[in-house]
């Protein structure tokens, strides 16, 4: 966004945005909350100090212009500062999750490698202890220059040495989520940045640097939190307030209380933020928020769960949140981040479609009172300079309100997978991107029904699990959000598999339950319905559900499932998710 009274051309590039921005607005910048709450401020002007530090601290690395880095670390100042330091130089930064917290080392040292050995990076900067965990596993690994820690880099003395950096330039590295499919490194530029970054901050949000602060506690190396609340931000003057995704995660409410306090006006999430938000309040909880602030309350990373939605606007319209500010928004990491995102202060629409219909033939005819259905949200229309079509698996188009693959040609579409050329031309075709997913467009919007790769063909019905594994969740006796439905071959056609992790002692009633579940939705009852201890369902480091690693599990015997007591217990009604 260009300072009031100037009507010029934005900024090309990521560092002449944060240049522009820090010399339009120098009382915005970002404030970091450490896991106490305690809070340290950086004026823009401020982050270009320290950035322009960092920035010199690799350089005396040897590093240069069109070198990479991984950066690990999960605390967001050292990110930030060290991300955007990284791109000052002309260096493209690869973000990568730091180690979990509760174990697991095995495991994530062999992902880092093979994510490393797709970045091939020329150094690893990160906390001292994230590489001080990861050392042994890649030393000797090809390529790398150095290793430093980020204080390291920003107490170097030397100037920094000019950059000049276009807009064809590698901005940073991107990994897709990994939830369909091994992680690839995506590449970004300052042309596809900068485009996304106008799309969503400007024809959406609408965001205004002189009104409006980001509140979030995303994790930053994944895209909603780095691009949706760093990048974009930081390009046009927003100010944000960061917090440690373990504080949210520990206390949910903590991310209330920062949009109370510092009256945040734009914030993210992705639905299961909202399940955790529900369970854990306090019905005293709601006197001591005022959320009137909130303008753009988002929903992404995941399909979302209208019924979920509905239960948590109903529930902080106490706490004066604004229905108007709920914002579904669907992206992906090759188009880098948003491709659909309603426009502030237009309404939210919801299709009720009949489910029977819409799964044999892809045509989304709505519902009868007297029949089963499916509610399918809008993401509103595609961004100015973009176009989103409908095609079937020949590539052809197909008419408004069908089902089909959903493809999207436009400047913010990224420039390939690294390394993996083959790959990224197997789903970009003259300038259109597969996406992946499926969907439908009414009205000029788009509505996404689920991932082409996860469809579950069962007697000629394309079925998707976000709406079984919905049911499910809602019984008593299953983990919320702790279900995944999945397809394995059967003799004439697919069958349906539901594993889920169960609380406590499961019965052979929970069991019925599940297959009623699962019948009532689609009328056949699954093959299988899998009983799993607590925290054995894959998910990715965005908290996604790896679908296809649970059900290569299932087909190779490899899941730790319990055995049903057959003992009934009341399943009970449909809970809180």
């Amino acid at each position: 966004m260009n300072p009031p009274g100037q009507d010029t051309q934005p900024p090309a590039t990521l560092v002449a945005g944060m240049l522009a921005a820090a010399a339009a607005y120098p009382e915005n910048g970002f404030t970091f909350q450490d896991a106490a709450g305690r809070e340290t401020f950086y004026s823009f002007p401020d982050l270009l100090l320290a950035t322009e530090r960092a920035a010199a601290g690799l350089q005396s690395l040897g590093l240069g212009h069109g070198d990479r880095i991984a950066l690990l670390t999960q605390d967001p100042e050292e990110f930030i500062i060290a991300f955007l330091g990284a791109v000052r130089a002309g260096i493209a930064p690869a973000p990568l999750y730091p180690p979990p917290p509760l174990g697991g080392i095995e495991i994530y040292l062999s992902q880092t490698v093979a994510l490393l050995d797709v970045a091939r990076p020329a150094a690893l900067i990160g906390s001292a202890k994230v590489l001080g965990d990861i050392q042994a596993a890649v030393a000797g690994l090809d390529g790398v220059k150095a290793v430093a820690t980020v204080q390291e880099i920003r107490a170097c003395q030397a100037p920094m040495t000019p950059c000049e950096v276009g807009p064809d330039d590698v901005v940073f590295l991107q990994f897709t989520s990994g939830s369909t499919s091994t992680p690839r490194g995506v590449i970004v530029t300052h042309r596809a940045l900068v485009a996304n970054i106008a799309c969503f901050m400007d024809q959406s949000l609408q965001a205004d640097p002189a009104r409006d602060k980001g509140v979030t506690w995303l994790p930053l190396y994944h895209d909603m939190g780095l691009i949706g609340f760093v990048l974009g931000p930081v390009h046009t003057g927003v100010s944000v307030v960061f917090m440690p995704t373990v504080r949210f995660a520990k206390s949910p409410a903590a991310w209330l209380d920062a949009l109370h306090q510092h009256r945040g006006t734009i914030t993210f999430a992705p639905n299961f933020a909202f399940a955790l938000l529900l369970r854990r309040l306090r019905a005293e909880d709601l006197g001591r928020w005022d959320l009137s602030c909130v303008k753009a309350l988002g929903c992404g990373a995941e399909p979302i769960h209208p019924d979920l939605i509905e239960r948590f606007l109903d529930v902080f319209a106490a706490a004066g949140l604004s229905r108007d500010a709920f914002l579904p928004a669907y992206g992906l990491a090759e188009a880098t981040l948003a491709v659909a995102l309603r426009r502030l202060g237009a309404p939210v629409s919801t299709q009720r479609v009949d489910r029977e219909t819409f799964e044999r033939t892809g045509v989304s005819t709505p519902a009868r009172e007297d029949r089963s259905w499916l509610d399918h949200v809008g993401f509103g229309g595609p961004f100015a300079g973009h176009e989103i079509a409908i095609r079937d698996p020949d590539g052809a188009a197909l008419p408004h309100g069908r089902e089909g693959d959903i493809w999207l040609h436009g400047p913010s579409v990224c420039a390939g997978y690294l390394g993996d050329e083959a790959g990224w031309n197997a789903i970009c075709r003259d300038g259109w991107l597969n996406t992946g997913d499926r969907g439908y467009l009414a009205d000029g919007e788009l509505f996404v029904s689920g991932r082409s790769k996860e469809l579950i063909i069962v007697n000629g019905r394309n079925i998707h699990p976000q709406p079984l594994e919905w049911a499910v969740s809602a019984l008593s006796g299953v983990r919320p959000q702790c279900v995944a439905a999945f397809a394995v071959p059967s003799l004439t056609t697919e069958a349906i598999v539901i594993a889920l992790e169960a609380k406590g002692r499961p019965t052979t009633d929970l069991v019925a339950a599940v297959e009623d579940a699962v019948e009532d939705l689609v009328a056949c009852r699954p093959l299988d319905v899998v009983l799993l201890p607590s925290g054995s369902l894959s998910r990715t480091t965005s908290g996604k559900l790896k679908r296809g690693h649970v059900r290569r599990r299932y087909l190779d015997g490899d899941l730790p499932r319990l055995e049903p007591t057959p003992v009934s217990m009341p399943v009970g009604e449909a809970g809180q998710p």
